[in-house]
């Protein structure tokens, strides 16, 4: 009986952890698909050719900072989940900084201001 009851309670807590880290993964692909949009929306706005380089040489060279500050993370916090959180933390970031460079028109100077969300 005993035995029943910590198989039970085993399988309970392992479909419980995948479903965390399902709504972890859901939350994540939301975030994800959300940046890309606004990523889309703001490279449509450049009509410059160097700026558009500038632009989209940056946004790659994010996704390299993201991908190894979320690998450290994971290394240094085993239990983290691989850090899905973290991950998608850096995502909602980065899609209110690129949100907040939408709101913000070129013949205005930003710097200085804090724009909404951001």
């Amino acid at each position: 009986m005993k035995t029943h009851i910590a198989a039970a309670f085993i399988l309970i807590a392992t479909l419980a952890a995948q479903l965390g880290a399902s709504e972890a993964g859901k939350e994540f692909n939301e975030a994800d698909a959300q940046l890309n949009k606004v990523y889309q929306r703001l490279l449509q706005t450049i009509d410059d050719s160097d700026e558009k380089d500038l632009f989209v040489s940056s946004q790659r060279a994010w996704l390299k900072f993201r991908d190894q500050s979320v690998a450290f993370f994971a290394q240094r916090y085993p239990e983290s989940k691989g850090g899905l959180f973290y991950n998608t933390h850096l995502v909602q970031e980065r899609t209110a900084f690129l949100q907040s460079l939408l709101s913000t028109t070129p013949d205005q100077d930003p710097e200085g201001m804090k724009p909404s969300g951001y």
